[in-house]
């Protein structure tokens, strides 16, 4: 991830940063961003945005640091996910779920019953867009870097990437990575570049974003950091391309326990548990309901075969893997969930100067409520009371956050009105 941080997260800082409108160099602990050369030289004077940048970890300053903003970035987007039962972008998730058992528990529940019809469950979360895991191939390592001045002052500001793909590569697939051949020390997940720009012509797919992202890591975990020049060779010169797909061969299976029968007899006694490979089928994706079917997976068509077995009991279990949430919009997290996580963990900061002033000024804004000019509340008590209720806190960027997240008409059921 850029701007790199120990907690991962779902929306980028950059995005944060974006919507709560701080300048995302300075974000990048840059000190003087986008300074043209030419006007540094005749001038004999630096532009400075801030006093001081942002650092990763309170070991090098005493002001608020990225890794507090991931923190609070990342508690924000779980409490969306437990207030809204859903996540605010595209997560992938294990569950292991009690099938659901016959009303008269002494009855033996066959799986097939006359109707030929599966009993659906509702998983923990809602939005439902794919069973199976994430898979990465890579597509090519080392990729150079191309800087580009779309401003035409002097200086760098933006990066592109060029790679050659397979046919049917869809532009939301494509990842990029500093290159792991850098950072022993860290796994290929925590060297994520996010979010960047992608476009397909043809097999030749171009990546770009802005320069700030290719800031290389090392750079935010010296003992003593210190400020940095975007005019300084701090930036990645190649990356690693990889492509992302589901693996739907991972969906899960189905779980029998203590049973010396399933699909067949016990091969392994004292047969404890026995396990079966499935499928399983979104019959109200929106709301979280899937059925499982027993099925496998034949490579050669890639797509599951239904299995009809014969007096085979309904599972005890049924283990899932999926992935659920609210699709990106152009490899971002779409309006207004956003919004809702940036305002909600702004609220959520701790009280700590962050040593720029404009970006205090913002903080402060969505850690605090609005006052007219006699000193009253903005907002209602009642807005007050249900920002507190759903997140804990009650500043403008919960309440904020609560009103938006009441407009999708995800929070009804816990009796909770904005």
């Amino acid at each position: 991830m850029h701007m790199w941080t120990e907690t991962k997260t779902l929306l980028t800082l950059d995005e944060w940063a974006t919507i709560i409108g701080i300048n995302p160099w300075v974000l990048s602990q840059v000190i003087e961003p986008r300074t043209s050369i030419l006007q540094a030289v005749s001038e004999g004077t630096r532009v400075e945005t801030c006093a001081r940048a942002f650092f990763q970890s309170f070991r090098s300053t005493g002001a608020l640091t990225r890794e507090e903003i991931a923190i609070a970035i990342s508690q924000a987007e779980s409490l969306i996910s437990s207030v809204a039962r859903t996540w605010p972008a595209p997560y992938e998730d294990q569950e292991t779920i009690r099938y659901p058992r016959h009303g008269d528990l002494k009855a033996v529940q066959l799986w097939y019953g006359p109707s030929n019809r599966i009993k659906p469950v509702q998983m923990p979360y809602s939005h439902i867009i794919s069973t199976g895991r994430y898979t990465e191939e890579l597509v090519e390592a080392g990729r150079p870097v191309v800087g580009s001045d779309p401003m035409t002052d002097g200086f760098n500001t933006r990066f592109t990437v060029t790679v050659t793909v397979e046919a049917g590569t869809q532009e939301d697939e494509l990842k990029v990575y500093f290159p792991v051949s850098d950072y022993f020390e860290l796994d290929r997940a925590d060297l994520e570049i996010r979010p960047v720009d992608v476009s397909i012509s043809g097999l030749t797919a171009t990546i770009s974003g802005p320069l700030y992202l290719l800031i290389t890591v090392d750079n935010y975990l010296k003992l003593r950091p210190i400020e940095l020049n975007a005019q300084d060779a701090i930036y990645a010169t190649t990356v690693d391309v990889y492509r992302e797909t589901i693996d739907l061969t991972q969906s899960g299976s189905l779980i029998w326990e203590n049973s010396t029968y399933a699909f067949g007899d016990c091969t392994d006694p004292p047969c404890t548990f026995e396990a079966s490979s499935a499928c399983f089928t979104a019959t109200d994706p929106q709301r979280g309901w899937i059925s499982p079917v027993p099925a496998s997976f034949d490579n050669s068509l890639q797509t599951f075969s239904r299995l009809f077995p014969e007096n085979a009991y309904a599972p005890d279990k049924i283990l899932v893997n999926y992935i659920s949430g609210i699709n990106r919009v152009n490899r971002r997290l779409a309006y207004p969930w956003n919004r809702i996580v940036a305002l909600l963990a702004t609220a959520l900061l701790p009280q700590r100067s962050s040593g720029c002033d404009r970006a205090d000024q913002r903080i402060h804004t969505y850690r605090s409520l609005q006052q007219d000019d006699n000193n009253n509340l903005e907002v209602t008590s009642e807005s007050i009371f249900a920002a507190s209720r759903l997140f804990g806190v009650a500043g403008r960027g919960a309440v904020e956050a609560a009103h938006l997240l009441n407009n999708q008409e995800l929070i009804s059921y816990r009796g909770v009105h904005v």
